[in-house]
């Protein structure tokens, strides 16, 4: 099995413009992005779930399997895209795409149960 040429990672994006908690207004609250590192590059998208968080240290546990299965299921996307486009592989356009899978697999979801 080669050898995996990305890292997949969950943080907060600390660049936007966090929520404040309504009832303690000290308290920031920051969104869940995926951040991608591939080829020396670093790229950040906004993840599945639209839990807030002041920190990454102690997610619910939802959203741990919720960040397991996004884990897997961004690594089964990027090494078939790697695959297929090889050096071509282009991950700001990735981002945009990843979107379209995410809806794809959602429909798919709903329209099973």
């Amino acid at each position: 099995m080669p050898k995996k040429s990305y890292s997949i990672k969950h943080v907060l994006n600390k660049n936007l413009k966090p929520i404040v908690d309504p009832i303690d207004p000290s308290i920031k609250l920051y969104p869940v992005y995926v951040q991608l590192i591939y080829k020396r590059k670093n790229y950040l998208f906004k993840s599945i779930f639209t839990t807030y968080y002041t920190e990454l240290n102690s997610p619910h546990k939802n959203d741990i399997d919720l960040m397991s299965f996004e884990n897997d299921f961004l690594s089964n996307i990027i090494e078939f895209e790697i695959t297929e486009k090889k050096e071509k592989f282009d991950v700001p356009r990735f981002a945009f795409k990843y979107e379209k899978y995410r809806r794809s697999i959602v429909a798919e979801a709903e329209r099973l149960l």
